[in-house]
């Protein structure tokens, strides 16, 4: 078994966070105070402008968390594709629906880059129960 090693290139990779609501946002916010530049990806235009607007006016807050002089930026798009195309790691915080969910992983196999990790937020199941629709070596990626 090979030892495990990060993405390739990944501190010039975005972090994508798919859900621009509560939970989404303020992971949005951590990862972009780190340095990280995150794209947020929500349907509703009104969610990505509400997230983008958290962002920007609490940022200062969380950049207080952490030892970082330059924070990362932030984006927000509808189109799930071009959020996760260059991502090395992405973060479901889709509603606690499990069709959704399993259909948003489905969807990351496909869009994602095969080395991205791929994590869930979910407090209601196990990564275990939102994987069926994908394939066993894209499991293994699934956090």
């Amino acid at each position: 078994m090979a030892s495990w090693q990060p993405p390739d290139d990944y501190r010039n990779r975005p972090v994508t966070v798919l859900g621009g609501g509560v939970l989404g946002r303020r992971i949005a916010a951590c990862w972009i105070a780190a340095g990280y530049d995150v794209v947020i990806r929500d349907p509703s235009e009104k969610s990505r402008n509400d997230a983008v607007a958290y962002v920007n006016s609490e940022l200062g807050t969380f950049q207080a968390l952490v030892e970082n002089s330059r924070p990362g930026k932030v984006e927000a798009t509808d189109d799930l594709a071009c959020s996760v195309k260059h991502s090395w790691l992405v973060f479901e915080a889709v509603p606690e629906v499990l069709k959704l969910k399993e259909d948003t992983f489905a969807e990351l196999e496909r869009s994602a880059p095969s080395d991205c990790i791929l994590a869930s937020n979910s407090s209601s199941y196990k990564s275990s129960e939102l994987v069926g629709k994908i394939k066993d070596e894209t499991k293994s990626r699934v956090l």
